[in-house]
């Protein structure tokens, strides 16, 4: 209730009658409904927490065993007392644990990024990790007959040289895994007078909208992956875009009208021009 006098009359006021039971109700839906929100942010936190340390302890935990299956499958190669089929075994053995140690190494890393600061002050000569990096893939790339190459001249990044070199492997890899037979692959870099930029692009099938929101999450595999035994784990893209977040840059994906995937990287300069 509110009473005012009127001006002019002063044996006169207006009094005013207001139903705030809504209002009241409204404001203490909202208060609890913002109590709520905290506390699911809350659990949420601890238990993104949680789950990034199991990740990391049980990843350290496996490096060690699988570090010796592979040693010891090496030795094994190399011993004249094994026949074909066994040898055939070991490779099927060594195999496998070089992918499972791939794994292991993928989530030592995303948990490495986890609390870790941005704006590294090392710095990473981009053109030779991508020299590095496409010479590393050319195996893989010429038994698909793929055209695998690079141009272009980046310098010097401000970031740490061997996420730069995740960064890169990760997605070259990628480009090379999805490119048909026969198809093209190119790294290209330049550089202007702040921001270093790598472009990863394929001949690939391209990705739809769909996949495009989700290919930076973790453990996110598109639709159809799985039926047409594609390996993979969903963690690669996921990495990139924690890696360049974590030095201070900015990642990209696109799909043209024309076909193919084009991954967009910007590093910041080491050495910006005058």
């Amino acid at each position: 209730m509110a009473a005012n006098g009127i001006p002019d009359e002063p044996d006169r006021f207006a009094v005013q009658l207001v139903d705030v039971t809504d209002t009241l109700r409204m404001q203490a839906a909202t208060l609890a409904a913002e109590r709520e929100q905290e506390a699911a942010r809350t659990t949420r936190i601890d238990l993104e927490r949680q789950r990034e340390d199991f990740v990391a302890t049980t990843s350290h935990e496996l490096r060690t065993p699988i570090t010796s299956i592979v040693g010891f499958c090496e030795l094994l190669a190399e011993s004249d007392a094994l026949g074909d089929q066994e040898k055939a075994w070991v490779e099927v053995i060594d195999r496998n644990a070089v992918r499972l140690s791939s794994l292991v190494e993928d989530l030592l890393t995303l948990g490495a990024t986890v609390g870790r600061p941005g704006g590294a002050l090392a710095e990473a000569d981009v053109d030779d990790q991508i020299r590095d990096v496409v010479s590393a893939s050319s195996v893989i790339a010429a038994k698909k007959h793929i055209d695998l190459s690079a141009t272009g001249h980046a310098g010097t990044a401000r970031a740490e040289p061997g996420d730069v070199g995740r960064i890169l492997t990760n997605l070259v890899a990628n480009a090379v895994k999805f490119t048909p037979d026969g198809g093209r692959v190119t790294v290209t870099s330049s550089a202007d007078e702040a921001t270093i930029t790598v472009v990863v692009a394929d001949t690939g099938p391209g990705m739809s909208e769909e996949i495009l929101a989700h290919a930076f999450d973790r453990f996110y595999r598109a639709p159809g992956m799985q039926k047409a035994a594609v390996p993979g784990t969903g963690l690669g893209l996921a990495i990139v875009a924690e890696l360049v977040e974590r030095n201070g840059g900015s990642v990209r994906l696109e799909s043209p009208a024309t076909g193919g995937t084009r991954a967009t990287i910007e590093l910041p300069r080491s050495t910006p021009a005058a």
